[in-house]
């Protein structure tokens, strides 16, 4: 890959911001930026000394933003935003001389890489052959799931895969908090599936709600999705309030039929396997151990402590942190037992690993 690329970054104090600049510093590329929040350079500066230009700004003034610049474009330059939204973002970009490209990372930003998550990508025309494999080598390095499509058709599909969504897990923690259910009461109550539930609630109300916001309000496609939606849950209330079993065993087949069957079972499977990962990640008996850098072998040592202390281990989870790599273990026997203890005080005392209090 080309070192000389300058990166330039509008919107660089962003968490979307901030993750870009780590990632291709790590490459090896001079990054710079622009933020409204706090920048020594402009927009129009970024623009002017960039090769690579990123607008990573907000939704709702992402196509502001990128019009202001685009009479600084350069047709050797190129352009893509990581916002949710498409068809006006990447038509905005088009009216600068530069090369363009639409990215949509379908999550959060990461820790790290983009290991399994989904990255639609919306080519253009006219965009050079060397700027789309400068991009998709990009992608590649970050180990992202690449999803092709237009501009129109991500924007329609959004009103389904995100708007929708978190327009119905909004409608449910209205429900919870008009009611008055005590939300942490109702998970003693639970099995994995309410809290893998409850979680894409907590997930939602973790985020900044102007994002969110966004989302729903930015696109034109969603109001069209929502009308569908309510009408869906109108008739569906309908049925349920009169009794008509019928009329719900019809509804709940077409649906069914729809989704055929590949698609049911793949799903089907798909939540056995969290329903069995929450089930072990809730267990009652667990620790954490912590490493700085992930390394081959780094449970070696550990497992064998466990194993002479005679401490039995039911699940293990890996994951990165925001200051390593992280180990969960789920036990057997209570962590205030004196094997796990003994265990506990070895690894250490005779490891690199640090246990992580109260995980």
């Amino acid at each position: 890959m080309e070192r000389n690329l300058i990166i330039g970054i509008i919107g660089l104090r962003g968490r979307y911001g901030q993750w870009l600049e780590r990632v291709f510093k790590q490459m090896g590329y001079p990054v710079i930026g622009s933020d409204i929040l706090e920048s020594h350079l402009s927009n129009r500066d970024v623009v002017e000394r960039s090769d690579v230009v990123i607008f990573s700004v907000p939704p709702r003034v992402t196509c502001e933003v990128i019009e202001q610049v685009v009479p600084y474009a350069r047709p050797t330059q190129f352009w893509f935003d990581v916002t949710s939204l498409k068809e006006l973002q990447v038509e905005s970009m088009l009216k600068s001389e530069a090369n363009v490209v639409g990215l949509h990372p379908m999550c959060a930003p990461p820790t790290t890489n983009l290991h399994g998550q989904t990255v639609v990508t919306c080519l253009t025309e006219p965009c050079s052959d060397w700027w789309n494999a400068w991009m998709l080598e990009v992608l590649t390095r970050l180990q992202a799931k690449v999803k092709m499509a237009n501009p129109v058709d991500h924007d329609l599909m959004m009103a389904f895969v995100q708007a929708m969504p978190h327009f119905n897990q909004m409608a449910s923690a209205a429900v919870l908090r008009e009611i008055g259910v005590d939300v942490a009461d109702s998970l003693t109550y639970t099995s994995p599936f309410y809290r893998i539930s409850q979680s894409l609630m907590g997930r939602l109300l973790r985020q900044d709600p102007e994002l969110y916001c966004d989302i729903q309000m930015c696109n034109p496609a969603t109001v069209k999705v929502l009308d569908a939606f309510v009408q869906a849950v109108q008739h569906l209330y309908e049925i349920v309030k009169s009794g008509d079993r019928d009329s719900f065993i019809n509804e709940f087949t077409a649906s069914r039929e729809h989704f055929t069957a590949p698609v049911i079972q793949d799903g089907y499977d798909l939540f056995q396997d969290l329903n069995r990962i929450v089930a072990d990640w809730s267990h009652e008996y667990k620790v954490t151990l912590e490493a700085t850098q992930d390394l081959p072998g780094l449970l070696v040592q550990p497992l064998t402590i466990l194993s002479e202390t005679g401490v039995n281990l039911t699940s293990i989870f890996s994951y990165p942190s925001g200051s390593g790599f992280r180990f969960r273990l789920g036990l057997q026997q209570n962590t205030e037992s004196a094997e796990v203890q003994s265990a506990m005080d070895r690894i250490s005392q005779s490891t690199e690993l640090t246990i992580i209090k109260g995980s």
